[in-house]
């Protein structure tokens, strides 16, 4: 018997070689990755620092806004009377000088320390005006001086900044009458009112106020003009 030998079918291998559809899924992914590295960078290197700048600007206004109400419900309003009491005693012992029956030197002696005490009693008042109050109402209106919040809180200011202005009166050169006397104190107390109200508003307010166009910025992006 013959011996009979079948081979199998011939092995035909097709190789397939990629094709440009499978670029985009990876270009998507490479283009995705470099974004997300890329704002990641800004994020870190200008915005973090930026708002922990913020942060801290505004933790320090509140500082300041509440130390300003602190000073003018206390030290300022005592300096205040202290000035209008030593202003009017001394305007007491002047009306003494017509008076008949008195020492006249001892009344004038009298006189001349009232004088000293309540020019004393002026200058620290001022002192505290033009140092400590001055200083925290400029530091508050940097915030943002175009804010309407601020924009009140600065005529207020400005308005009990004339105010004391009045008052402050050497006791030597004050010929000004009872009533125009009490007057003065009595619109210096009603402006140092108004003035802590508004710094009330402020203290109250959930974050520093701000002008109606600001907008924070982000880098390279051009600003936006309005006509």
């Amino acid at each position: 018997m013959a011996l009979q030998i079948t081979l199998p079918p011939p092995l035909i291998v097709r190789v397939v070689s990629p094709g440009p559809g499978w670029l985009t899924p990876l270009l998507t992914f490479l283009v995705g990755a470099a974004t997300a590295l890329v704002v990641q960078w800004v994020v870190q290197l200008y915005l973090v620092p930026k708002v922990e700048t913020r942060k801290r600007r505004e933790d320090r206004w509140e500082r300041n806004v509440l130390e300003l109400g602190d000073l003018l419900t206390t030290q300022v309003a005592e300096r205040a009377f202290e000035v209008q009491v030593g202003q009017g005693l001394f305007r007491d012992l002047r009306q003494l000088a017509t008076e008949s029956g008195l020492d006249q030197r001892k009344v004038a002696q009298s006189r001349e320390h009232q004088a000293e005490a309540a020019e004393e009693a002026r200058r620290a008042f001022e002192d505290l005006l033009g140092t400590r109050i001055k200083w925290l109402t400029g530091r508050i209106e940097k915030i943002d001086p175009k804010a309407r919040e601020i924009k009140k809180f600065h005529d207020a200011a400005q308005l009990y900044r004339a105010r004391t202005i009045i008052v402050q009166v050497r006791p030597q050169d004050d010929d000004r009458t009872d009533a125009a006397f009490d007057e003065a104190w009595d619109m210096e107390r009603a402006a140092r009112k108004v003035l802590i109200e508004q710094v009330e508003l402020l203290a109250d307010a959930p974050h520093p106020p701000r002008g109606q166009g600001w907008r924070p910025q982000i880098p390279g992006r051009p600003r936006r003009r309005h006509p």
